[in-house]
């Protein structure tokens, strides 16, 4: 049996649809993109290799940063002079600091291997949202916030999506066939 909803509905032609198939007790979920427009058409294996290019993109540039704030890694200061940086340029205390240095070098390792994908995205994206508006709001696109910005969408995108099929998390947490959970 297949359950088709579809959403986005252009001159009565579907453009987003999400199928869910129930066969022989094997039940898989896919997403599919106007399958009869070669445009758009898309698949499962092109859906992971996406988010993992995504995942290592993003993973990568905020571990770099991260290590380069908490250990001096890639030309970075390391963490004591760093925190006073967080505090004399934008009065950020030292705990939040902390939080901030430590959640992009777990988080980004975390998204680069892609384990813990999704809670290391939210937080990785709360992260850039706040170095967003503490940044630059006011000079957003003169360089300012545009950076951490779109590592923030980055981020929300592996959130909603997920981590895809090479990663950790499907490794680890796939559910093997015949177990019951």
């Amino acid at each position: 049996m297949t359950v088709r909803n579809c959403f986005l509905s252009f001159e009565g032609r579907y453009i987003f649809c999400v199928n869910f198939e129930d066969s022989n007790s094997k039940s898989s979920n896919s997403l599919m993109l106007n399958q009869h427009n070669p445009f758009i058409r898309s698949n499962q294996t092109l859906w992971s290799i996406a988010l993992l290019l995504l995942r290592i993109t993003v993973g990568g540039i905020i571990f770099n940063a991260g290590a380069g704030k908490v250990f001096g890694w890639f030309g970075g200061y390391g963490l004591e002079k760093t925190i006073e940086a967080f505090w004399t340029m934008n009065k950020i205390p030292a705990f939040w600091a902390y939080m901030s240095c430590f959640t992009e070098l777990s988080g980004g390792f975390l998204m680069f291997i892609g384990l813990l994908t999704r809670p290391a995205a939210f937080a990785v994206m709360i992260n850039m949202l706040v170095a967003t508006i503490v940044v630059g709001l006011d000079k957003f696109w003169t360089g300012g916030g545009t950076f951490p910005f779109t590592l923030a969408i980055g981020s929300l995108v592996i959130l909603l999506v997920g981590p895809g099929a090479y990663s950790l998390d499907a490794i680890l947490f796939s559910r093997k066939s015949g177990t019951k959970r």
